[in-house]
């Protein structure tokens, strides 16, 4: 067996992974995590080598198999020559490929059912929810300025469009119908929202009430409370019944909502016969049928679980305008046939409703190939009437047809009689149907209705089909003395229908996989508008001694790396590549200073995600050198890692003139007015400007008027105080920085009083001999030196001159007391031996480095108080040679006082 070593890089955790003999470095890399193409290989170099690791070309990965110990090592740093090599843009853009497949393929197969009744990419999108926590995969990060994610704008749940709410028509609802392609949504931190509905509302008809179920869907273990319709707690209104399910492994599955449903929306009213003006004659005399009622058809759609069709209509007024107790009768004929036979056509028995109404009233004709329809009513405000066949008319009808008018398919026949039928019966609510599955089988059908001529029931005889003595068609115009006419005067009579959608209804619960949360909810008679909860999804906190406590909090730090360890567990990222030291100090800031994320998750991509919670906290996210986090703080007493100079590096600056607004205006959702929309301002007091105008950030994720502000504050502060973009082209130690590092930059751009220099020997105690000579530096002052022309420079006269040392336990600063030559003395005595705790083979240990290990290091010579300058990296841009490119913001100390004083 051999090993390899993976690290997070530098001054990452390093992990042992054992391999086989004998495969190459890409049969490795792809063994060692599913997203290969993320890392960077190295070989061990020959003993004696000025570099101990060198750089494989991932070309050459399949002809290389390593065959030593130890021999191979890998980073999740990427490295190659040539172009820009951006660490954090690398990764993002790699990690859409990878996850590519996964989120398409065997996710959503390991997750069937998730879905409910979605159908087709919106049930793949539901089982991505539960791996991805409610992300995609992808985005980009810029480097203008080092805490940039104040306008990240993560999207807030959307309602529907009115559009989407017009399958449902008399409902007044505003529900939330998970979009199509969009996973549930995860609410970090805690608060109130409108959360999606996993399916498609189902609203029936159940003995003359409305009702409709929901089944709000969250992704993942979630706490929830305070549900309310409108303004109105749910427990307060009678007719409502809901469970909830927090969606933890021990939960058990709702029982509720047992039943999903497509509704398939038509919308359109039934055609009645047109005439000419005052007469009985058909409109169109050329095309009949364009002046006869006409079809409406509607396909519900097939699943294997179907269980129901339902079709949806609205009755007009029935009214004789001569009579207050007349009744009005409607004849309704309706066909079925498979979209794959459409030459075999079922028809159901007519059907006539009879009464009298003054107001529209919905009925619902309910087919099942079941007789499971439950307990239901009588009807009591229509009456209905079935005919099995409809006789002849000796009428020449305009489609040329003859003989019995219509027949319904023989398994709704109990006799020879015109109205002796069966499997058909009439409810409060409307009419129910049973089908015959060895007749008619369960399939993907298409169904037609037609609505005829409304007639006055005290003309119409119920055992012969004659109105007025004779049988007429209600659906089809007559020849009178060669004109086509409607079947009969029909003054002062009113009756109508229209067809408001047809129903599919599928035997299956909305969410049928583990580790969502759920809240069916049954509405009896009540409107079931604007949902809205508090909630919020349980995450791994910090317990004291690891990240195990499982809670409800608003702390950005549990949220940001539950997020991250979710997408790298999937991945086969190793966790332990996490800063978790970085994170445990992120953690007590936010909690010191209180700041809070509340942010729904649905579908935004991870670097959204990761930016718009690190924002919550002033911080921004980092990858490279290990997973970590770069937050904001007062940072006047940190020393920098060590210091770039001329000597070493080649060093540039950009100016940068960005827009200097008026002030901030942050849009939020104010926690303490219920989270309605909300506008906070910052006038910028730090930078002048002519111009008028406010810059716009979009802060949904934090709910906090002062936190808002202060984040505000910290953009307009950047904008002032780092306006300018340094480039540092350096070799190896720029290779080890890291995002958000501490750094010493002693340039002379401005003057020519930096040196830099390599310590050759440790002379003594207080003294080092450098690789070239040094410029004499005074420490008198100017009024005291009697003869100025031994001052080699005189713009320095007068001035402290200080030495940058970067020792093994970081960057040291040593006051000169004396040149000569080449040998530098210090004023303090240079330590002993430093003690120094490093990873070594997978562990900590701790290593003793004498006084004389300084020779080789760098050290940087300038004077005290005015050419050293603190910087921030915003970017590090590694090359495959060691070097690195970096990008740096000065450290501005105003910054952090401002805040400090600036209370929002």
């Amino acid at each position: 067996m051999s090993q390899v070593t993976l690290t997070a890089g530098p001054f990452g955790s390093v992990q042992h992974v054992e391999m086989p003999l004998g495969l190459s470095i890409r049969d490795i890399a792809g063994r060692i995590s599913k997203a290969g193409t993320i890392l960077s290989a190295f070989l061990r170099s020959p003993e004696g080598a000025k570099q101990q690791w060198e750089w494989v070309d991932p070309a050459r990965w399949p002809f290389i198999k390593p065959k030593g110990e130890n021999c191979l090592r890998f980073e999740y740093v990427p490295a190659g020559g040539g172009g820009r090599n951006n660490v954090f843009g690398t990764i993002a853009a790699v990690l859409v490929t990878v996850a590519a497949p996964y989120l398409a393929g065997a996710a959503t197969t390991a997750l069937a059912g998730a879905g409910a009744f979605l159908l087709g990419s919106q049930a793949a999108a539901l089982s991505q929810a539960a791996f991805t926590a409610a992300f995609a995969i992808g985005g980009s990060l810029g480097v203008s300025k080092l805490f940039g994610g104040a306008q990240a704008a993560t999207g807030r749940i959307s309602r529907p469009s009115d559009d989407a709410q017009s399958a449902f028509l008399n409902l007044d609802s505003d529900i939330n119908v998970l979009a199509k392609d969009t996973p549930p949504p995860k609410i970090r931190g805690y608060r109130r929202v409108s959360l999606p509905s996993a399916c498609a509302p189902h609203k029936y008809l159940e003995n003359g009430q409305d009702v409709i179920e929901v089944c709000l869907v969250a992704s993942g273990y979630h706490s929830a409370a305070n549900v309310k319709i409108g303004k109105v707690d749910i427990n307060q209104l009678d007719g409502v019944e809901y469970q909830i399910r927090d969606g933890s492994d021990a939960a058990a599955q709702q029982t509720l909502i047992k039943r999903v449903t497509k509704t398939t929306s038509v919308g359109e009213e039934f055609k009645k016969f047109t005439t000419q003006s005052e007469s009985l004659v058909l409109t169109d005399q050329v095309n009949p049928e364009n002046s006869e009622p006409a079809q409406i058809i509607v396909a519900p759609g097939y699943n294997e679980k179907i269980e129901q069709i339902t079709l949806r209509l609205q009755f007009d007024p029935l009214l004789y305008q001569s009579s207050d107790t007349e009744l009005v009768r409607v004849p309704i004929r309706i066909s079925m046939w498979q979209k794959s036979a459409p030459e075999t056509v079922h028809n159901l028995p007519e059907i006539a409703v009879i009464g009298r109404s003054t107001t529209r009233l919905p009925k619902e004709i309910k087919l099942r190939w079941d007789d499971g329809f439950g307990f239901v009513s009588a009807s009591t405000d229509f009456r209905y009437e079935f005919w099995r066949e409809v006789p002849a008319t000796s009428d020449t009808l305009s489609d040329g047809s003859s003989g019995t008018q219509w027949e319904a398919h023989s398994m709704f026949s109990s006799g020879s009689g015109y109205r002796d039928t069966q499997n058909i019966f009439a409810t409060l609510d409307g009419v129910n149907v049973t089908l015959d599955p060895s007749v008619i089988p369960k399939g993907d059908y298409e169904i037609g209705v037609t609505v005829g001529m409304p007639v006055r029931d005290v003309q119409f005889s119920s055992s012969t089909y004659a109105l007025n003595g004779t049988v007429r068609s209600l659906f089809r115009g007559k020849d009178n003395s060669g004109r086509w006419q409607k079947p009969e005067a029909q003054d002062g009579v009113f009756g109508g229908a229209t067809f408001d959608y047809g129903v599919m209804v599928v035997k299956r619960r909305p969410v049928e996989a583990p580790g969502f949360w759920q809240m069916p909810i049954k509405f009896r008679g009540v409107s079931a508008k604007n949902i809205t909860l508090e909630i919020g999804a349980y995450t791994y906190d910090w317990g004291g001694s690891a990240w195990d406590d499982l809670s409800i909090t608003k702390n950005p730090t549990p949220h940001y790396r539950d997020t991250l360890r979710e997408v790298q567990t999937f991945l086969g990222v190793d966790t332990s590549l996490n800063a978790d030291d970085e994170f445990l100090a992120w953690r007590q800031e936010c909690e010191t200073k209180g700041y809070e994320v509340n942010m729904a998750c649905a579908g935004q991509p991870l670097n959204e995600v990761l930016e718009s919670i690190a924002t919550a906290g002033l911080a921004t996210k980092r990858f490279g050198a290990g997973y970590g986090i770069e937050y904001f703080r007062n940072r006047d007493d940190e020393t920098p890692e060590c210091t770039f100079t001329h000597r070493d590096s080649k060093i540039s600056f950009t100016r940068q003139f960005p827009y200097s607004p008026k002030g901030a205006v942050i849009k939020y959702e104010d926690e303490d007015n219920e989270y309605v929309e909300a506008e906070a301002q910052v006038n910028n007091q730090w930078k002048k400007t002519d111009l008028g105008a406010n810059k716009i950030i979009s802060l949904p994720q934090v709910t906090s008027r002062e936190c808002v502000r202060r984040i505000g504050a910290l953009d307009l502060l950047q904008d002032a105080y780092q306006d300018t973009i340094w480039n540092i082209e350096t070799g190896p130690a720029g290779y080890h920085r890291k995002r958000g590092a501490m750094i010493g930059v002693i340039t002379d751009l401005d003057t020519d009083h930096a040196h830099g220099f390599f310590i050759r020997q440790v002379t003594g105690p207080r003294s080092v001999a450098v690789d070239r000579a040094v410029a004499a530096t005074s420490e008198d002052a100017l009024d005291s030196i009697s003869d100025l022309t031994l001052i080699e420079d005189l713009l320095i006269a007068g001035e402290t001159a200080v030495a940058h040392i970067l020792e093994p336990d970081g960057l040291n600063t040593y006051t000169i007391a004396s040149v000569a030559e080449n040998v530098i003395t210090f004023t303090e005595d240079l330590p002993e031996s430093w003690d120094v705790t490093e990873p070594v083979e997978g562990s900590d240990e701790t290593v003793t480095y004498p006084r004389e290990a300084l020779a080789g290091t760098r050290m940087s010579v300038a004077a005290r108080d005015d050419l050293f300058r603190k910087m921030i990296v915003l970017d590090v841009d590694r090359q495959s040679q060691g070097g690195a490119s970096i990008k740096a913001v000065e450290y501005r100390p105003e910054i952090a006082a401002w805040l400090e004083k600036y209370h929002p």
